[in-house]
């Protein structure tokens, strides 16, 4: 049987769907909650779990931006969550259009040099002016991007 992503409810266009974690809070501060994501299941049964430095295991702090923050105490168990369309374009940002110009960027200098480690190098200074830009624009698209207390 073959998969068909428009069957499955995750990709129904009609709903917005969200993911969602669990995690502590560990600050507040003003109208921003620091809070602690819960660690991976698959990571607490792991023998090597003591010594693994994997962020996922360890727990990822992430900073949620409240107007009822004074709510919220430091110890409080809470869920967050982010729309499916954000998380995908933030991977996409971070992931997928590097990739893309990276793989542009060294087929094409290849292609007119036939020289490997120059298409190579070509392709990594390509990122350059890309994160560059990222950074530049790391306010705007980390409010774009934001998760919530649900």
């Amino acid at each position: 049987m073959i998969w068909n992503h428009f069957d499955d409810p995750l990709f129904n266009s009609g709903m917005k769907q969200r993911i969602h974690k669990e995690g502590i809070v560990e600050y507040v501060e003003g109208n921003r909650i620091g809070v602690r994501l819960s660690t991976s299941s698959s990571c607490e049964g792991c023998k090597m779990h003591g010594s693994c430095q994997a962020i996922r295991c360890e727990g990822m702090l992430v900073t949620v931006e409240s107007c009822d923050a004074a709510q919220y105490h430091v110890g409080d168990k809470v869920r967050v969550g982010l729309a499916l369309e954000r998380a995908v374009y933030s991977l996409g940002l971070a992931f997928g259009l590097p990739m893309a110009i990276l793989l542009c960027v060294v087929v094409l200098v290849f292609w007119a040099t036939a020289h490997e480690a120059l298409a190579a190098l070509a392709g990594i200074a390509a990122l350059l002016p890309y994160y560059i830009c990222v950074y530049c624009l790391r306010r705007k698209v980390s409010k774009w991007v934001a998760m919530e207390i649900a």
